[in-house]
């Protein structure tokens, strides 16, 4: 028999290509490599299975469905720390295209009993992205005003250390302890 007939029929009885593999003995890539190359479709409950997942679920398996569901819960920096934190919640106006809503954001519209705005902002007074608690948010009515609010800090560091340096050239450095 010729060798695509026969692999033709052990495709269409449904035989894995690992099992193939093992009566010829090769490996399972060389199995598909001659597939591929007689062009010898995947075995036909490969297709029947492809053909029940995409009816069950034509959008994709989403949310708890999915495979890799952890809880609705992701990181935007996988899993290092320091990344902002995102609820599954597609029902949300604000959720993104996977639906997917920071949860600082979410925490603060809880906090004040309504949606955020477009423009608004949120801020962690402690710049943890990750700390979520109510109290360490602080909310912005736009991003002049957050820009504003963190560069404070700096302008006082800023006004100290000019102070500093007109009294050492005044008075030299100072003493150390």
């Amino acid at each position: 028999m010729d060798p695509k007939e026969w692999l033709a029929k052990q495709v269409a009885l449904g035989r894995a290509d690992k099992h193939i593999a093992e009566e010829l003995g090769i490996t399972t890539t060389a199995v598909g490599y001659w597939r591929r190359k007689f062009q010898i479709l995947p075995r036909p409950t490969a297709e029947r299975a492809k053909t029940a997942i995409k009816e069950t679920w034509p959008q994709g398996r989403r949310g708890p469905e999915a495979g890799h569901w952890k809880g609705g819960r992701s990181s935007t920096s996988g899993k290092k720390p320091g990344g902002y934190i995102r609820i599954y919640m597609p029902d949300h106006p604000q959720a993104n295209r996977n639906g997917y809503v920071y949860e600082h954001r979410y925490v603060m519209e809880q906090k004040i009993g309504r949606y955020l705005e477009a423009g608004e902002l949120v801020d962690h007074i402690d710049r943890n992205r990750s700390n979520n608690a109510p109290e360490n948010l602080r909310l912005h009515a736009s991003r002049s005003e957050h820009v504003k609010d963190h560069f404070s800090a700096r302008d006082q560091l800023v006004k100290v250390l000019k102070k500093l340096a007109r009294y050492e050239a005044l008075y030299g450095p100072l003493p150390e302890d």
